[in-house]
Protein backbone atom coordinates (compact mmCIF):
# COMPACT_ATOMS: atom_id res chain seq x y z
CA UNK A 1 0.00 0.00 0.00
CA UNK A 2 0.78 3.86 -0.76
CA UNK A 3 0.12 6.86 1.38
CA UNK A 4 -2.16 8.84 0.16
CA UNK A 5 -1.02 12.21 -1.30
CA UNK A 6 -3.77 14.05 1.10
CA UNK A 7 -1.99 11.98 3.90
CA UNK A 8 -5.64 10.09 4.38
CA UNK A 9 -6.12 6.23 4.17
CA UNK A 10 -3.34 4.23 2.37
CA UNK A 11 -4.51 3.45 -0.81
CA UNK A 12 -3.46 -0.10 -2.63
CA UNK A 13 -0.95 1.22 -6.05
CA UNK A 14 -1.58 -1.43 -9.12
CA UNK A 15 1.10 -2.26 -11.26
CA UNK A 16 1.26 -2.80 -14.77
CA UNK A 17 4.06 -2.33 -15.82
CA UNK A 18 5.00 -6.52 -16.62
CA UNK A 19 3.68 -8.14 -19.50
CA UNK A 20 4.46 -11.52 -17.57
CA UNK A 21 3.84 -13.10 -14.17
CA UNK A 22 5.85 -11.23 -11.53
CA UNK A 23 8.59 -13.15 -9.81
CA UNK A 24 9.68 -10.89 -6.45
CA UNK A 25 9.33 -7.64 -5.19
CA UNK A 26 11.46 -6.17 -2.72
CA UNK A 27 11.40 -2.54 -1.07
CA UNK A 28 14.88 -0.19 -1.18
CA UNK A 29 16.64 0.07 2.53
CA UNK A 30 14.58 3.19 2.89
CA UNK A 31 11.08 2.32 1.85
CA UNK A 32 10.82 5.07 -1.27
CA UNK A 33 11.62 2.36 -3.97
CA UNK A 34 9.92 -0.84 -4.77
CA UNK A 35 11.63 -3.27 -6.97
CA UNK A 36 9.82 -5.98 -8.99
CA UNK A 37 11.32 -9.09 -11.27
CA UNK A 38 8.94 -10.80 -13.56
CA UNK A 39 9.21 -13.97 -15.84
CA UNK A 40 9.47 -10.99 -18.97
CA UNK A 41 12.75 -10.99 -18.13
CA UNK A 42 12.84 -7.59 -16.85
CA UNK A 43 13.14 -6.08 -13.89
CA UNK A 44 11.04 -3.08 -12.81
CA UNK A 45 11.76 -0.11 -10.09
CA UNK A 46 8.71 1.96 -8.66
CA UNK A 47 8.13 4.68 -6.55
CA UNK A 48 6.79 3.28 -3.54
CA UNK A 49 4.43 6.58 -2.85
CA UNK A 50 3.15 6.82 -6.48
CA UNK A 51 3.57 3.88 -7.99
CA UNK A 52 5.45 5.88 -10.78
CA UNK A 53 7.81 3.56 -12.86
CA UNK A 54 10.95 4.64 -12.55
CA UNK A 55 13.08 2.50 -14.74
CA UNK A 56 13.18 -0.36 -16.20
CA UNK A 57 16.33 -3.05 -16.33
CA UNK A 58 16.04 -5.01 -19.55
CA UNK A 59 19.36 -7.31 -20.39
CA UNK A 60 18.68 -10.87 -19.40
CA UNK A 61 17.67 -13.44 -21.62
CA UNK A 62 15.61 -15.48 -19.57
CA UNK A 63 13.10 -15.19 -16.22
CA UNK A 64 14.80 -13.35 -13.31
CA UNK A 65 14.98 -15.06 -10.05
CA UNK A 66 15.80 -12.62 -7.58
CA UNK A 67 17.42 -9.02 -7.21
CA UNK A 68 18.98 -7.04 -4.04
CA UNK A 69 19.08 -3.20 -4.15
CA UNK A 70 22.56 -1.40 -1.93
CA UNK A 71 21.85 -0.04 1.18
CA UNK A 72 22.27 3.56 -0.45
CA UNK A 73 20.26 3.16 -2.92
CA UNK A 74 22.21 3.59 -5.87
CA UNK A 75 23.19 0.04 -6.94
CA UNK A 76 20.74 -3.25 -7.78
CA UNK A 77 21.87 -6.65 -8.75
CA UNK A 78 19.39 -9.53 -10.69
CA UNK A 79 19.61 -12.99 -10.83
CA UNK A 80 18.32 -14.85 -13.71
CA UNK A 81 17.35 -18.33 -15.66
CA UNK A 82 19.88 -17.08 -18.14
CA UNK A 83 23.03 -18.29 -16.09
CA UNK A 84 23.89 -14.26 -15.23
CA UNK A 85 23.77 -11.77 -12.37
CA UNK A 86 24.11 -8.42 -13.34
CA UNK A 87 24.71 -4.64 -11.75
CA UNK A 88 22.75 -1.77 -12.65
CA UNK A 89 22.65 1.80 -11.78
CA UNK A 90 19.47 2.75 -10.35
CA UNK A 91 19.03 6.62 -11.72
CA UNK A 92 20.41 5.93 -15.40
CA UNK A 93 18.71 2.05 -15.30
CA UNK A 94 22.06 1.21 -17.37
CA UNK A 95 23.66 -2.19 -16.84
CA UNK A 96 27.16 -1.82 -15.17
CA UNK A 97 28.83 -5.39 -14.90
CA UNK A 98 27.67 -8.82 -15.90
CA UNK A 99 28.90 -11.89 -13.43
CA UNK A 100 28.82 -15.54 -15.66
CA UNK A 101 28.01 -19.26 -13.88
CA UNK A 102 27.13 -22.47 -15.22
CA UNK A 103 23.87 -22.57 -14.24
CA UNK A 104 20.98 -20.41 -13.10
CA UNK A 105 21.33 -17.83 -10.74
CA UNK A 106 19.20 -18.29 -7.76
CA UNK A 107 19.38 -15.74 -5.29
CA UNK A 108 21.99 -12.62 -5.01
CA UNK A 109 22.65 -10.18 -2.40
CA UNK A 110 25.35 -6.72 -2.51
CA UNK A 111 27.75 -6.47 0.51
CA UNK A 112 26.66 -2.64 2.61
CA UNK A 113 29.15 -0.86 0.78
CA UNK A 114 28.16 -1.74 -2.39
CA UNK A 115 31.82 -3.16 -3.71
CA UNK A 116 30.66 -6.63 -3.51
CA UNK A 117 28.20 -8.80 -4.96
CA UNK A 118 26.93 -12.74 -3.57
CA UNK A 119 25.01 -14.51 -5.76
CA UNK A 120 23.94 -18.44 -5.20
CA UNK A 121 23.07 -20.98 -8.05
CA UNK A 122 21.82 -24.51 -8.91
CA UNK A 123 25.07 -26.42 -9.00
CA UNK A 124 25.30 -25.43 -4.86
CA UNK A 125 27.32 -22.85 -5.22
CA UNK A 126 27.84 -19.39 -3.34
CA UNK A 127 30.22 -17.03 -4.94
CA UNK A 128 31.90 -13.45 -3.85
CA UNK A 129 32.60 -11.16 -7.17
CA UNK A 130 34.33 -7.85 -7.18
CA UNK A 131 31.06 -5.23 -7.91
CA UNK A 132 33.82 -3.01 -9.74
CA UNK A 133 36.12 -5.85 -11.65
CA UNK A 134 33.20 -8.73 -12.27
CA UNK A 135 36.56 -10.36 -10.71
CA UNK A 136 35.34 -13.94 -8.57
CA UNK A 137 36.62 -13.44 -5.07
CA UNK A 138 35.82 -16.79 -3.90
CA UNK A 139 33.52 -19.66 -3.86
CA UNK A 140 31.85 -21.28 -0.97
CA UNK A 141 30.85 -24.78 -2.35
CA UNK A 142 28.33 -27.22 -0.05
CA UNK A 143 26.19 -29.32 -1.99
CA UNK A 144 22.01 -28.66 -3.05
CA UNK A 145 20.80 -25.32 -4.49
CA UNK A 146 21.60 -22.06 -3.01
CA UNK A 147 18.33 -20.90 -1.74
CA UNK A 148 19.44 -17.01 -0.46
CA UNK A 149 22.19 -15.69 0.27
CA UNK A 150 22.89 -12.52 2.50
CA UNK A 151 25.36 -10.32 4.03
CA UNK A 152 25.34 -9.52 7.61
CA UNK A 153 24.77 -5.57 8.07
CA UNK A 154 28.72 -5.21 8.80
CA UNK A 155 29.71 -7.16 5.80
CA UNK A 156 31.97 -9.04 7.63
CA UNK A 157 29.89 -12.16 7.42
CA UNK A 158 27.96 -14.34 4.47
CA UNK A 159 24.79 -16.28 4.87
CA UNK A 160 23.99 -19.23 2.44
CA UNK A 161 21.10 -21.39 2.89
CA UNK A 162 20.53 -24.63 1.25
CA UNK A 163 18.16 -27.20 1.90
CA UNK A 164 18.04 -27.92 5.01
CA UNK A 165 20.71 -25.98 6.33
CA UNK A 166 22.20 -23.19 6.22
CA UNK A 167 25.51 -21.79 7.02
CA UNK A 168 27.53 -18.53 8.16
CA UNK A 169 31.01 -17.96 6.44
CA UNK A 170 34.11 -16.12 7.17
CA UNK A 171 34.54 -14.19 3.51
CA UNK A 172 38.10 -13.20 3.76
CA UNK A 173 38.54 -17.41 4.39
CA UNK A 174 36.25 -19.08 2.94
CA UNK A 175 35.73 -20.88 6.28
CA UNK A 176 32.46 -22.30 8.00
CA UNK A 177 31.99 -20.19 10.89
CA UNK A 178 28.43 -21.71 12.22
CA UNK A 179 25.68 -24.19 10.68
CA UNK A 180 21.99 -23.83 11.26
CA UNK A 181 20.13 -27.09 10.30
CA UNK A 182 16.56 -27.13 9.51
CA UNK A 183 14.06 -29.87 7.16
CA UNK A 184 16.69 -31.65 5.24
CA UNK A 185 13.69 -31.79 2.80
CA UNK A 186 12.61 -28.47 2.58
CA UNK A 187 14.52 -25.24 0.36
CA UNK A 188 15.67 -23.21 3.31
CA UNK A 189 15.60 -18.85 3.16
CA UNK A 190 17.59 -16.91 5.89
CA UNK A 191 18.28 -13.14 6.70
CA UNK A 192 19.98 -11.56 9.38
CA UNK A 193 18.37 -10.21 11.43
CA UNK A 194 18.56 -5.27 11.24
CA UNK A 195 21.59 -5.62 13.90
CA UNK A 196 23.28 -8.66 12.59
CA UNK A 197 22.75 -10.73 15.96
CA UNK A 198 20.02 -12.83 15.15
CA UNK A 199 18.88 -15.10 11.61
CA UNK A 200 15.43 -15.85 10.91
CA UNK A 201 15.50 -19.09 8.77
CA UNK A 202 11.94 -20.00 6.98
CA UNK A 203 10.81 -23.22 5.07
CA UNK A 204 8.37 -23.18 1.97
CA UNK A 205 6.15 -24.25 4.12
CA UNK A 206 4.88 -23.30 7.58
CA UNK A 207 8.02 -22.97 9.60
CA UNK A 208 10.31 -20.08 10.72
CA UNK A 209 12.56 -20.38 13.55
CA UNK A 210 15.28 -17.34 14.90
CA UNK A 211 18.49 -18.19 15.69
CA UNK A 212 21.40 -16.32 17.80
CA UNK A 213 23.85 -15.81 15.22
CA UNK A 214 26.93 -16.26 17.63
CA UNK A 215 25.77 -18.99 20.11
CA UNK A 216 24.11 -20.97 16.68
CA UNK A 217 20.68 -21.44 19.89
CA UNK A 218 17.45 -21.45 18.63
CA UNK A 219 15.46 -18.48 20.11
CA UNK A 220 12.15 -18.80 18.72
CA UNK A 221 10.30 -21.53 16.47
CA UNK A 222 6.87 -20.49 14.55
CA UNK A 223 4.49 -22.17 12.94
CA UNK A 224 2.47 -19.93 10.28
CA UNK A 225 -1.09 -21.13 8.70
CA UNK A 226 -1.93 -19.54 5.48
CA UNK A 227 -5.37 -20.27 4.69
CA UNK A 228 -5.31 -18.47 1.44
CA UNK A 229 -2.07 -20.14 0.28
CA UNK A 230 0.26 -17.19 -0.17
CA UNK A 231 3.39 -17.31 -0.23
CA UNK A 232 5.25 -15.29 2.18
CA UNK A 233 8.89 -16.09 2.03
CA UNK A 234 11.43 -14.81 -0.13
CA UNK A 235 13.46 -15.69 -2.64
CA UNK A 236 13.70 -18.93 -4.99
CA UNK A 237 10.84 -20.34 -6.43
CA UNK A 238 8.00 -18.68 -3.70
CA UNK A 239 7.18 -16.34 -6.58
CA UNK A 240 6.64 -13.40 -3.20
CA UNK A 241 6.68 -10.18 -2.32
CA UNK A 242 9.23 -9.51 0.57
CA UNK A 243 9.53 -6.88 3.89
CA UNK A 244 11.76 -8.12 7.12
CA UNK A 245 10.57 -9.12 9.68
CA UNK A 246 10.31 -6.01 12.20
CA UNK A 247 9.97 -8.30 15.24
CA UNK A 248 13.37 -9.70 14.45
CA UNK A 249 14.85 -6.24 13.67
CA UNK A 250 14.06 -5.21 17.20
CA UNK A 251 14.93 -8.00 18.71
CA UNK A 252 18.77 -8.08 17.06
Amino acid sequence: MAKSRSGGTPRLAVQLGHSAPIDSAIFSPDGALVLTTSFDQTAKLWDAETGRELHSFVGHSDEILSAAISRDGRRLVTGSEDKTARLWDVESGHELRSFSHSTLVRSVAISPDGRRVLTGDADGIARLWDAETDHQLRAFERGSVVCSVAFSPDGRRVLTANRGVARVWDPETGKVIRSFKGDAHADLISEFSSAGRNILMATAGDTATVWDAETGKSKRVRSFVRPDGLQTIRGGRARSASARSDAVGRSG
